[in-house]
């Protein structure tokens, strides 16, 4: 090769920030559930995707997106503002773009661990520095006392504070009360607040309302999980005006893509169907967790879309009767070592499941 590049900035150079190699990707079997990435695995829903999808126009294709009618139906379904909005590629993006907008290097920034990978890799690019609070298992779940949170906003005095809510990959929500609390803290000290809302509304509680009283709060949310679409990689962000006017600074050209922009403009319309199949999703979550623990496994339902389960002595002989019916996520190491992780999915889904686990139980 004749020329070399220049070197990268410094944060980029950094052998330690590392990522998959995209390319090496393979599409997961046909013939088995995908019960490994939190997607939306229910048929009703996947079949009201398609079926929206079907008829998009062709401006949806050929033309440099417009995103002006879905920011202004989003507000009206929000009851919020246009210019309190900002689209992202998921809830991924909004991190990515505070973390751009607000952060320098050396800033510090307060996330509890382990959590959802992209801060820390967002915090490595942009020079953050991190300061995290650990979870715990308490009484065979993971727990984190929002105490324990406000102490280190109080100690770090950081730039960012990010908490998903629920938080991912534990499974794990503060209290209102408690969430507010941290909210107030990080205001306190003169932290803009991250608050990642991409289970909503498996999780029902909420910080949107509080945007209207803080301007650091900044909440974000995807059409990933409950709506039914990660793969147009779509979500949003709703915050104070500065606070969006300073976001939207480092968006790009356009926010999303043309047919992101129309299929959800039109699944805006489908909220019943969506929060039915939140309840189908909630009930085959429950029914897994009472039938794994019901044959003496651990199992820890959660207030997200996913279960896991600790199968003890048996792992091994459950990931491999699992092997030809279902995907599921594994933790190398760490608090959820132990666990498999199900996405969940409806009851009748669910049950090839629960029989090759009672096969297991019952060899």
């Amino acid at each position: 090769m004749k020329f070399t590049a220049p070197p990268p900035r410094t944060t980029i150079a950094d052998p330690k920030l590392w990522r998959p190699v995209s390319w090496q990707s393979n599409l997961r079997p046909e013939n088995v559930l995908w019960l490994d990435r939190g997607e939306c695995i229910d048929p009703e829903m996947m079949r009201l995707i398609r079926a929206i999808s079907v008829d998009l126009p062709m401006h949806a294709y050929f033309a440099y997106p417009t995103p002006g009618p879905l920011y202004r139906k989003l507000a009206r379904q929000l009851g919020t503002s246009p210019d309190r909005l900002l689209l992202t590629r998921g809830t991924d993006g909004a991190i990515k773009t505070v973390f751009e907008a607000f952060i320098e290097p050396g800033d510090a920034v307060v996330v509890t661990r382990p959590t959802y990978q992209m801060y820390c890799v967002y915090a490595q690019i942009y020079g953050a520095r991190m300061s995290f609070v650990d979870y715990q298992m308490v009484d065979g779940a993971p727990y984190i006392a929002p105490s324990a949170i406000s102490a280190a906003i109080r100690a770090e005095r950081p730039k960012v504070v990010a908490l998903p809510f629920p938080d991912n990959p534990v499974g794990y929500a503060v209290g209102d009360d408690e969430l507010r609390d941290v909210i107030e803290t990080a205001g306190e000290v003169g932290a803009l607040m991250l608050v990642d809302e991409a289970y909503h509304p498996f999780h029902d509680g909420t910080a949107l309302p509080w945007v209207e009283k803080y301007g650091h709060l900044v909440v974000a949310r995807t059409f990933s999980k409950a709506w039914g679409m990660a793969g147009i990689r779509l979500g949003y962000t709703v915050a104070a005006v500065p606070v969006t006017e300073f976001m939207h600074k480092v968006r790009p050209l356009v926010e999303a893509d043309g047919v992101a922009i129309e299929m959800a403009t039109r699944i805006l319309d489908h909220e019943a169907d969506m929060l039915a199949s939140v309840a189908r999703l909630k009930d085959g979550r429950k029914w897994f967790a009472d039938q794994m623990n019901a044959l003496g496994f651990h199992a820890i339902d959660t207030p997200c879309n996913f279960v896991h389960v600790d199968f003890g002595a048996k792992r091994a002989a459950v990931e491999a009767v699992l092997k030809d019916i279902a995907c599921y996520r594994v933790f190398p190491e760490g608090l959820l070592d132990r666990y498999l992780r199900f996405t969940t999915t409806t009851r009748e889904l669910f049950a090839p499941v629960v029989e090759a686990v009672k096969r297991v139980h019952n060899a």
